[in-house]
């Protein structure tokens, strides 16, 4: 963990893999995607110990991640398969269509305004870093 107002390393956390991207639910927790296990590390930033695991079958090799805090769910960018996950009670909900290729390490994944219809990303999409 990174203090982000110093830069000072506060300590660091074994999340069992190799950890690829996260994202905060700004109420304490981080969502971890862990790519070499196919899972999303939850960490609780005040701890700085991971809490829970969860595996995001069918999805192979998670590359991005979204959190969408009305319906309380993350987005993992899988490959051919992304994974929606309710946080509330860590199952894989849902998968969304198979996109034409898979989404290049370091893509993330926005949800789309609730005015329009929620697809797939369009591969290649990329966002800035969540400040």
């Amino acid at each position: 963990m990174i203090d982000a107002n110093t830069g000072a390393v506060l300590g660091t956390i074994d999340l069992g893999g190799a950890p690829e991207q996260a994202i905060s639910d700004g109420k304490g927790h981080l969502y971890v995607i862990i790519q070499d296990k196919s899972n999303v590390a939850v960490v609780d930033a005040k701890t700085m110990k991971a809490v829970a695991s969860w595996p995001l079958a069918p999805c192979d090799g998670p590359t991005g991640i979204a959190f969408d805090p009305k319906t309380h769910r993350i987005f993992a960018g899988c490959g051919k398969t992304p994974t929606v996950v309710n946080v509330r009670s860590g199952h894989a909900s849902a998968t969304l269509p198979p996109v034409a290729r898979p989404a290049p390490p370091g893509t993330h994944l926005t949800p789309q305004p609730p005015n329009l219809p929620l697809g797939p990303p369009r591969p290649g999409t990329r966002c800035p870093p969540d400040r």
